[in-house]
């Protein structure tokens, strides 16, 4: 008998690269999270708490703006990580 091949399990909801990029574009982690790679979820996700509690800080001392402005490059490489590792998990 042939045995047919079966999709590599991720031990997570869903194994979709494009879903894990978008999500964790909108919430840092969330991709990771959902396509089964929870360390790097709470690290993503702790990552940008504390960004964004540093900027929150620093904009009392208008120093913290200029993070405010850079803070979309956290979103992209998180984007672009969990695309990357989710696509990696799931060959």
């Amino acid at each position: 008998m042939a045995h047919s091949q079966q999709p590599k399990p991720t031990g997570g909801v869903t194994s979709s690269p494009v879903v894990a990029g978008v999500l964790s574009a909108i919430i840092p982690g969330l991709g990771h999270f959902i396509s089964g790679n929870d360390s790097r979820a709470v690290g993503w996700f702790a990552g940008a708490v504390i960004y964004y509690l540093l900027a929150f800080i620093l904009t009392l001392f208008v120093v913290g703006l200029v993070l405010w402005l850079l803070a979309p490059i956290l979103h992209i490489g998180a984007a672009a990580d969990g695309y990357i590792t989710t696509k990696n998990r799931a060959n």
